[in-house]
């Protein structure tokens, strides 16, 4: 893995590891407090993932699509450079669509990004 892309994925862990460290029941209440910057990272990642930019081997992309199947179309807003911030704030603000993600970055996306810049 080239050096740019490793401090890339350096730089988007710092803002996700904060976010997977608050209790489940709590993260959908933080939305209204995280950062532009922090949405635009998590909406990034989440387009990332889309295109498998970060070069996850077959078993971990079929890990993390078959978890984000459910609500592609979601995602897929997320992931779009188009959809403002004030609707990507309210999708992940909503408990099934927000509270889901948290949970596939915290169980999934961060260790597979960690094992990515081990690599």
């Amino acid at each position: 893995m080239k050096k740019s892309k490793r401090n890339y994925i350096r730089n988007v862990l710092t803002y996700l590891e904060p976010i997977s460290k608050v209790p489940p029941k709590r993260r959908n209440n933080i939305v209204p407090l995280l950062s532009d910057e922090t949405i635009h990272k998590l909406c990034e990642s989440c387009q990332n993932l889309l295109q498998n930019t970060y070069d996850l081997d077959k078993r971990k992309l079929g890990r993390v699509t078959k978890k984000l199947k459910p609500m592609a179309k979601d995602v897929r807003s997320l992931a779009s450079p188009t959809t403002s911030l004030l609707r990507k704030r309210k999708l992940l603000a909503n408990q099934q669509i927000g509270g889901s993600l948290f949970t596939i970055i915290a169980s999934t996306i961060i260790p597979a990004l960690l094992s990515a810049i081990a690599k």
